[in-house]
């Protein structure tokens, strides 16, 4: 993997992580929101840290 593609992908991670935190903020949410919230903060620290896994969310 390139480190343009790389950077490319981490930045979506990012993105994609913002999306997730504005979706549990939404009041219509129906999940545990304090452990979403804990757990997007962990995934944002590893990916600060370069640890990272692309993972595909699907609503349902």
């Amino acid at each position: 993997m390139s480190i343009k593609v790389h950077q490319e992908n981490r930045l979506w991670a990012f993105d994609a992580l913002k999306a997730l935190e504005q979706f549990i903020s939404d009041p219509e949410f129906e999940g545990e929101k304090e452990l979403e919230k804990t757990r997007i903060e962990g995934k944002k620290r590893e990916l600060k840290d370069g640890k990272y896994r692309v993972v595909f969310f699907r609503r349902i």
